[in-house]
């Protein structure tokens, strides 16, 4: 069965939507619970059948049109499950199961002031409505309203003590308001309710990151510490855990903590990315104006880690065929949406590059091998992906740092590298170092990431 029609039957069954308050006649008393056991038992046509069999005899049966709602939206049929849900009210102005689901909609349409207006209606009718409250305080944080946001997750939490979602909502509402501790202590008990949630996992490492920029490292890295030894096997707290505790640096960030990650971000990415004033497209454009002759559209043209496209309109002038390759298939469904790759591949990029033998004369790779600590593979992977004569240029960030390893992990969980290491693994790889050109990334809260522009050749046969 769908999955996201088992949750909506849950729920269902906990607003305890099973029959009419509304007197009826046998016959669509009948019908109506005929339509219930197909939709209890994931029939879905069959169920919307029966909802608008029972419609056709009684058009005022607000439980007809909120399950009719319930299963469209469990399709992702958004306006068809708006259009249910407010015919329901317009019956039963006084149904807060349908206010509060016709409000998660709005609420997912980022129409905020909307649905407010809908849950502040819900909990009007129910003031125990521990979802409503929950869900009525992200709209209210996102809205700039934190004090209200606050007071609506405690009330959440009251009503429902072991509420994972309220304690996780509570935990963004503190980071809203600029106290990572409290955040924290709120992911924390998120996640004793519900230790698999990757979400929560990646919040409580922005609280404790937000821990350690605030001075507090110590504290960030005894929880980091904590975190790590309750949940050694989570791919979050495994990669920003040893970045927070400062420990002996992983190789790479893995797989599953950027398939998620980047997932989860996908949405923002871009607005995010805005807002720190990040120039990675920028920095690349730089180098091939100058390394590279006039843009003619005639190169094989790889987008390494590409994300939701953004360097494309940098490579697509010089691209015959260009292909974008990422781990994470939400920011390859916002690069799709572009419309200038030729090809989009989901795949870890060492292993994509193994198999791309002398395929490529351009493989560009913006605040990627951020992700990475030890560049030897994917460097070498890139070389063989390379064409002879073909060109390699990328950003990492910079760390003028001694050391035996060559790079550091920070506590935001990005690798930055020096230049030595760089020069020393670009010659192993079989490249010849073209550019070292220092230059700021992005921001880190008031203070300017360092970066190397780095660009190298394959050699020519």
């Amino acid at each position: 069965m769908n999955r996201k029609l088992r949750r909506h039957q849950e729920r269902l069954e906990k607003q305890k939507a099973k029959g009419s308050t509304t007197p009826t006649s046998p016959a669509v008393a009948q019908a109506f619970a005929a339509a219930y056991q197909h939709q209890q038992a994931g029939r879905v046509a069959e169920a919307l059948a029966g909802y608008a069999q029972v419609l056709a005899m009684k058009p005022d049966y607000a439980e007809a049109h909120y399950n009719t709602g319930v299963i469209f939206a469990a399709l992702g049929r958004t306006e068809a499950a708006i259009d249910a849900y407010r015919k329901a009210i317009a019956v039963r102005p006084d149904f807060p199961e349908a206010l509060y689901n016709l409000g998660t909609i709005v609420q997912s349409l980022e129409q905020l002031e909307e649905a407010a207006s809908i849950y502040t209606r819900a909990i009007a009718l129910r003031p125990s409505f521990a979802e409503a409250h929950a869900n009525f305080a992200v709209v209210l944080k996102d809205l700039g309203r934190l004090d209200a946001a606050l007071a609506h997750c405690r009330e959440a939490v009251r009503l429902r003590p072991a509420y994972p979602e309220a304690f996780n909502n509570m935990g963004t509402v503190y980071q809203g308001l600029g106290q990572p501790r409290e955040a924290a202590d709120a992911y924390r008990r998120s996640l004793a309710l519900r230790p698999h949630s990757l979400e929560t996992h990646n919040n409580f490492a922005n609280a404790l990151y937000a821990l350690h920029r605030a001075g507090e490292t110590e504290e960030a890295a005894r929880r980091a510490q904590e975190w790590l030894a309750a949940f050694p096997d989570n791919p979050v707290a495994r990669h920003m855990g040893t970045a927070l505790v400062a420990g002996q640096a992983p190789e790479r960030a893995n797989d599953d903590y950027v398939r998620h990650t980047f997932d989860s971000f996908s949405k923002i990415f871009d607005q995010r990315l805005a807002q720190l004033g990040y120039r990675g497209p920028e920095l690349i454009a730089g180098v091939l104006r100058t390394a590279l002759p006039p843009a003619n559209a005639m190169l094989e043209v790889l987008d390494a880690g590409c994300g939701t496209g953004l360097c494309c309109n940098v490579l697509r002038p010089y691209a015959r065929r260009l292909v974008g390759v990422d781990l994470s298939q939400g920011m390859l469904n916002k690069a799709a949406a572009r419309n200038a790759y030729d090809e989009l591949v989901q795949s870890e990029l060492t292993a994509y590059l193994l198999g791309a033998v002398n395929r490529f004369a351009l493989i560009a790779a913006a605040d990627v091998f951020s992700y990475f600590g030890d560049l030897a593979r994917v460097l070498a992977a890139a070389a063989q992906a390379l064409r002879p004569g073909g060109m390699l240029v990328f950003t990492c960030e910079q760390t003028t740092e001694a050391s035996s390893s060559g790079y550091r992990i920070d506590p935001h969980g990005r690798f930055a590298h020096n230049e030595d290491y760089l020069r020393r693994t670009l010659i192993e790889a079989g490249l010849d170092a073209l550019q070292f050109a220092p230059d700021v990334l992005r921001h880190e809260g008031a203070a300017k990431v360092p970066c190397l522009v780095v660009s190298a050749r394959r050699a020519a046969a």
